[in-house]
């Protein structure tokens, strides 16, 4: 899940340069658990920084219980991501 990114409107239409630019979007709340999901991209404001979700195993069970309206808008927190809590 790479929802730490905002991709931009589509260049062809905005023809701005800086409009092409990815940004990061702030949300730093797991849209799972409410928990703070350690984004560093979110909580920098940069994409200069890697998240850690890009390196890590997303359960698929956790990637199913976000709500629709937070798919690819933030992280899941590292417990969520990883599966654990999912029974309570």
């Amino acid at each position: 899940m790479f929802g730490c990114i905002e991709l931009p409107l589509n260049p062809a239409i905005s023809g701005n340069a800086a409009a092409q630019k990815m940004n990061a979007l702030p949300d730093t709340i797991c849209p799972v658990c409410g928990g703070s999901n350690q984004c560093e991209p979110a909580a920098t404001g940069s994409l200069d920084v890697e998240c850690w979700c890009t390196k890590t195993f997303i359960d698929a069970e956790a990637l199913s219980r976000v709500p629709e309206h937070l798919v690819n808008k933030a992280c899941l927190c590292p417990r969520c991501a990883a599966g654990l809590g999912l029974s309570e």
